[in-house]
């Protein structure tokens, strides 16, 4: 049986700050890649509102106008995005009788095609041997049963929000209940204005969030500033950054310290939460109670146990907020996943024998 399939060099699982500065910077130096993201691109971006520390934007830059520069710069570089989830990432060796189609890096960026079979073409055979380590190639499969196949792999999947245990949040989760400000269904924020009638319109809702930490008191203000009437929920006192917790006290956002949920039930349009001494109504609650690496499925035998399993290892790389901990900043980010790219790069040239220059020789 004859398979056909297209090597890429580099498949990058997630569109956030850093897997689309991994992209860029592959793409810019001539490498084939494959670019996959199971939701919007953008990342955490997605829940921010202003973002006020990134160079180069001296009044700062809305969330929604840098994400939609980077849709404009992938666009520009032509990088194939894939929208979809992964299911899980394998490797394996190549099969005889296989006709392979790779990017060729000597003829003018035409594809290539090379057919195996096995004993009868031995050449063949070792010529794709030395290009790919130890004869395989990644496997990286979607949730729908479609594989691509590449010579590496970026991980960039970023974080998910901690699973509350609350009683009663389960059934709602999506409703009236959300780990994600960009999933809340909100429209037009208060202070916009009409274009027909010329009156502002009273979109305000009541947001009960409960956490204490940075993201917590983070999305707190985001939502102050878009125009509606946030509340904090916390088990004990505050842990977030003083600069965080100085603004939520100037904007005047209630905060309830030692207040535990013990449940969550919709009345009516509304979502009451039940805590020990008082009971809370609003229109949605927002948990953020921490977050945690997210992956797709992967072969143990790929995985680097030494500094917790995100350790780069033959041809599988990780960037961004999926490795480093607490540390969720988007210049961390980008910079972080630049630097993965050009180690990706160099992996590519020492090891599988693919570099920057035979691109740039085509």
């Amino acid at each position: 049986m004859v398979y056909n399939t297209v090597i890429y060099d580099t498949v990058i699982i997630g569109a956030g700050p850093a897997g689309i500065t991994s992209a860029i910077q592959l793409k810019r130096s001539g490498f084939n890649i494959l670019l996959i993201e199971k939701n919007k691109i953008g990342g955490l971006l997605r829940n921010a509102n202003k973002i006020e520390n990134y160079i180069g934007f001296s009044d700062g830059i809305s969330a929604k106008e840098l994400i939609a520069s980077f849709g404009r710069q992938l666009s520009s570089f032509g990088i194939k995005l894939i929208s979809g989830e992964v299911y899980k990432i394998t490797k394996t060796a190549l099969i005889p009788n296989l006709n392979v189609r790779v990017f060729n890096r000597a003829v003018f960026g035409t594809i290539e095609k090379h057919r195996f079979s096995g004993p009868k073409n031995p050449a063949g055979f070792l010529l794709i041997k030395n290009k790919l380590n130890k004869n395989k190639i990644f496997e990286v499969y979607m949730g729908n049963g479609t594989c691509y196949k590449s010579l590496t792999v970026i991980i960039a999947t970023g974080t998910i929000s901690k699973k509350a245990r609350i009683p009663g949040h389960g059934n709602l989760c999506g409703k009236k209940v959300f780990y994600e400000i960009a999933d809340i269904p909100l429209t037009n924020e208060i202070a916009d204005i009409s274009l027909t009638n010329h009156k502002k319109t009273n979109n305000k809702k009541e947001i009960l969030i409960i956490g204490g930490g940075d993201a917590a008191f983070d999305y707190a203000i985001n939502l102050h500033e878009r125009g509606h009437k946030p509340s904090i929920i916390m088990r004990n006192n505050p842990t977030c950054l003083n600069l965080l917790l100085k603004t939520a006290k100037e904007k005047k956002i209630l905060y309830f310290e030692n207040t535990v949920p013990l449940h969550i039930y919709k009345d009516n349009d509304k979502i009451t939460l039940e805590c020990a001494h008082k009971t809370f109504k609003a229109d949605f609650i927002l948990i953020a109670v921490g977050r945690e690496p997210v992956y797709p499925l992967i072969d143990c035998q790929l995985i680097n146990f030494e500094n917790n399993g995100v350790e780069n290892n033959d041809g599988l790389f990780f960037a961004g907020d999926v490795k480093n901990e607490i540390y969720r900043q988007l210049h961390i980010a980008a910079g972080d996943a630049m630097q993965t790219a050009m180690k990706v790069q160099e992996y590519l040239k020492k090891s599988v024998g693919i570099s920057e220059k035979d691109y740039r020789q085509s």
